[in-house]
């Protein structure tokens, strides 16, 4: 799909934003200086390197600059005023790959994970970049790891108690939260 809905909390109603360029699902969501960057993802043929990127004030999308290699079930996050393209697949390979999209605009590759994951949870804190379960196209894990990025770093941290595939991050306080996804039954 294309089609963007807006929602508006103050008003109780949604409104029709501009749509994006191609149909593309899969894909890695961070929000960097008031745009939204839509990374990489499948647009139901192949995996994609694209990058969108949404402007809120003027209501329009743009291509970005493209990933240096092409994956869906990829996920993103912002550490740092820099925006990091976070494993993912290719095809039936899970990938440990992460680039990171610099000052300069352009992607760039950082340290690989230690372990390769489509779908894991992923989101910083306190200056350090989390990925959390996922799936390494045999297992759904519950390893955790840390990036560090003075260091272009990754550092294996405690099992969450359950593994998780396409779980949510959260931080609240000083504690990182991840929640739900699927553990191969539910």
């Amino acid at each position: 799909m294309t089609t963007v809905d807006i929602y508006d909390p103050q008003v109780g109603m949604w409104q029709e934003g501009s749509h994006m360029l191609r149909p593309k699902s899969n894909f890695g969501v961070a929000v960097l200086d008031g745009s939204i960057y839509c990374v990489g993802g499948s647009d139901g043929t192949g995996d994609l390197a694209s990058v969108e990127v949404y402007d809120v004030q003027s209501n329009r999308w743009r291509q970005g600059n493209s990933l240096a290699h092409p994956r869906s079930y990829i996920q993103a996050a912002v550490l740092d005023g820099a925006i990091y393209a976070v494993g993912g697949s290719r095809k039936t390979t899970r990938l440990s790959m992460v680039e990171k999209l610099g000052t300069s605009g352009t992607w760039e590759t950082a340290a690989e994970m230690n372990t390769p994951r489509s779908r894991p949870a992923v989101g910083s804190h306190c200056g350090r970049l989390y990925a959390m379960g996922g799936y390494d196209g045999a297992t759904i894990l519950r390893s955790a790891e840390c990036y560090t990025p003075d260091r272009n770093r990754w550092t294996m941290i405690a099992n969450m108690t359950v593994p998780r595939n396409s779980p949510g991050f959260a931080v609240v306080g000083s504690r990182i939260l991840v929640c739900g996804g699927y553990n191969g039954k539910v």
